[in-house]
């Protein structure tokens, strides 16, 4: 469910060709992932906005609730308990 409140997709406002090829970068302390390494262009990886080609897609949420869900996450984000430092609990 939050994943569908945290993706603009859902709002309407689909894009095509956002990511595209990219290196991997191979896990520290782990052997055996030969098709991992640099230059094998396994992993995706952001592009640019500029390149990204809007596209039509059918509305989930209207966009004034979905503008008031990442109000409500950014505000969760910022008062999660990681990020207490004034008080040490339990």
């Amino acid at each position: 469910m939050i994943a569908i409140l945290r993706d603009s997709v859902s709002k309407g406002d689909g894009a095509y060709n956002r990511t595209g090829p990219g290196d991997t970068q191979r896990p520290s302390m782990q052997r055996g992932l030969k098709d991992q390494r640099p230059g094998h262009r396994r992993a995706r990886v952001r592009r640019p906005q500029e390149e990204w080609v809007p596209v039509r897609v059918p509305v989930l949420i209207d966009p004034e609730t979905w503008e008031l869900a990442q109000v409500q996450l950014q505000r969760h984000r910022q008062r999660a308990t990681r990020h207490n430092t004034k008080h040490a609990y339990l």
